[in-house]
């Protein structure tokens, strides 16, 4: 186990159960709390549940109800520290507007998952 996973918890979202599931198992591998939710707005009133107990999101970008972007730009205002991983399958590199985001185009190995996390868990 890495140390950053230790305390961190990550808050997954993906509207494709199966991706969903799989970067759950990945990064619940490496010793990370793992919270998932189907889309946007059921991540959004998870985290506000939770009080922005959220280390890391990981989201895809084209989701119903809440697109990633949305969501990630909603967290961010309301806890600063959290940090954001966007992911998706429609688009290769981060969108024009936000060349800073970090960012995972699918498919993607699972190492590069991890290091991504990892990094931002740090």
């Amino acid at each position: 186990m890495h140390p950053a996973a230790e305390k961190a918890t990550v808050l997954v979202v993906d509207d494709q159960a199966a991706i969903r599931r799989f970067v759950c198992y990945l990064l619940l591998g490496e010793g990370y709390q793992v919270l998932e939710a189907e889309d946007g707005m059921a991540a959004y009133e998870l985290i506000q549940r939770l009080s922005g107990e959220i280390q890391v999101l990981v989201t895809d970008i084209d989701m119903p109800r809440m697109d990633g972007i949305t969501l990630g730009n909603k967290l961010r205002a309301d806890y600063p520290n959290i940090e954001v991983l966007y992911i998706s399958g429609l688009l290769r590199k981060p969108p024009q507007h936000s060349p800073s985001l970090h960012f995972l185009s699918k498919p993607f190995l699972p190492e590069a998952l991890v290091r991504c996390v990892r990094d931002l868990s740090a």
